[in-house]
């Protein structure tokens, strides 16, 4: 009978490669800070982070089964303004994604790391915007914690047993990234630079102030 019952939880649970809509949850000195929305389909992974409201970077990458990716395109865009024009990358045959200002990378670097079996291993991070690569070193401390360390940031990170990502914390800056699930974009919205609010907390209008030697200038008023 409890052969069953763990036979049943484990079936109940999703692979890694099959996992439900995420949001990871930046908070810096316990203040939101941006929000990366994850949702992966077999090889297909499509990230939104959304940077301080104003600032989105929305990438389409494609992953092969060894966690290493192939390729990705990515629209960055302002609050406010319109796209820009899609940043389309090939990585070759040993490189994960890695970008700072995508929470998922680390998973995927916790990932890779799980495929790969070793206790310290240091992986090629290939940039989502330019032709560069970073060394992301993973070192597994247990199970479930693991150190991610890049760019002289060092990230503990606590996974589930399937290596999806937790939480990820980086004390030296103040930093702690959380998963949440259910977590919607309307909870997070966009706020273009020097508009209004999205709580209505205040208004913002323009006006203009014409000075003695007859120049107008235009500035938002709040």
């Amino acid at each position: 009978m409890i052969g069953t019952c763990v036979l049943a939880v484990m079936l109940a649970l999703p692979p890694s490669h099959e996992a439900p809509p995420t949001a990871f949850l930046t908070y810096e000195s316990g203040v939101l800070v941006g929000v990366d929305w994850a949702e992966r389909h077999g090889s297909s992974l499509h990230t939104r982070s959304v940077l301080t409201q104003s600032h989105v970077i929305d990438a389409r990458i494609e992953l092969r089964d060894d966690e290493t990716a192939v390729r990705s395109m990515v629209v960055l865009t302002a609050a406010g303004s319109a796209p820009g024009k899609p940043i389309e990358r090939s990585f070759g045959g040993d490189a994960i994604y890695w970008s700072d200002m995508t929470p998922s990378s680390i998973e995927q670097a916790v990932l890779r790391a799980r495929v790969l079996d070793h206790a310290s291993v240091r992986l090629a991070g290939a940039s989502l915007f330019r032709d560069s690569r970073s060394d992301v070193e993973v070192t597994r401390v247990d199970s479930t914690d693991w150190i991610v360390s890049c760019h002289r940031k060092r990230y503990e990170v606590l996974t589930d047993r399937l290596g999806r990502m937790l939480s990820a914390t980086l004390p030296e800056f103040g930093v702690t990234i959380e998963r949440r699930e259910g977590f919607g974009a309307e909870r997070y919205p966009l706020w273009p630079p020097n508009s209004s609010p999205p709580d209505g907390g205040y208004g913002a209008s323009d006006v203009s102030i014409r000075a003695p030697q007859g120049h107008v200038r235009s500035r938002p008023r709040f």
